[in-house]
Order: C-alpha cells, then structure tokens, then sequence
C-alpha cells in the first residue's frame, strides 16, 4: 500500500513534455487573445471616428437647414414690415456661411470616413424584424439616444 516506484527517466521526459506542450498551448491561447482584443479595439476607434465624423455631417447639416429656413421666412417677412433690410442680409448672411462650412466639411470627406462606410454599430431593433446577414438595410438614428466616443478609443465619452 505505500510502496512507491521512482520515477524513470521515460516517465520523467513524458512529464517534461506534457507540462512544455500545456505551456505552448497556454502561451498561443494568451497571443490569440491578445490579437483578437487588439482588433476589436481598432475596429472601436475606427467606428468612434466614423460616428464622429457622421454626428459632424448631421450636425452641420441641422445647422444649415435652420439657418436656411431663418433666411427665407425672413425674405417672406420683410415685404411685411416685420424684419428689417439689415434683419435680412444677416440672416442671409448666416445662410451662406453655413452652406460653405457644409461645402468644406463635403470637400474634406474623402480624408474623413464617410457615412457609407459607417457599417460597425450596436442597434437595439424590434425583435419581430425580419432581416438576414448582408441585407442592406435603411436605419435613421435618434441623437437623444445617440452615445459617441472619442477616435482615440480610450472610450470617453464626447456626447
């Protein structure tokens, strides 16, 4: 019952193998994993940089929509008395310096990611959809619900 056999050199090289094969093994585990969470975080900053350079489009665009609905609610206004010549040519004014930083921020998208390209995102949708993989879909986002993140990817948040 306590009778122990030594260990043979065999036995011993078996041992030797085993616990060298378990810590290769281990050791690829640890660089897959590693790998694989180095790419979902580009995968994050690329997708912040997207939805941040989308949130400036739509942003931009609000901006210019309103200022060119000032502009000629203010033109329909001032053959009434309502709003002043100097009223007008400043909100005319305002509509034209909105279209241009639209133009310029248009112009700069062939170095900024465009909204097409905005294909990573979580989305909370009925669970009666019908959708299948690689369907394309049309989706429109709600800004109150809207969570933006720095392209860094340090995920702090910027909205």
């Amino acid at each position: 019952m306590g009778t122990e056999r030594p260990i043979g050199p065999t036995a011993r090289r078996r041992a030797a193998m085993v616990a060298i094969g378990t810590a290769l093994i281990l050791a690829v585990l640890v660089v897959g994993l590693a790998f694989a969470n180095s790419v979902g975080a580009a995968r994050v900053a690329q997708n912040a940089a997207e939805m941040h350079w989308a949130n400036a489009s739509l942003g931009t665009a609000a901006l210019t929509r309103a200022a060119l609905v000032q502009a000629t609610t203010f033109s329909e206004l001032a053959d009434t008395g309502l709003v002043t010549s100097d009223d007008l040519a400043a909100a005319m004014a305002e509509a034209r310096d909105a279209g241009e930083r639209l133009a310029e921020l248009r112009d700069s998208a062939g170095a900024s990611p465009s909204l097409p390209s905005l294909i990573h995102f979580v989305a909370r949708v009925d669970p009666r959809t019908s959708m299948r993989t690689g369907q394309k879909v049309q989706v429109a986002f709600n800004m109150d619900n809207m969570h933006l993140f720095e392209p860094s990817g340090d995920q702090k948040a910027i909205v």
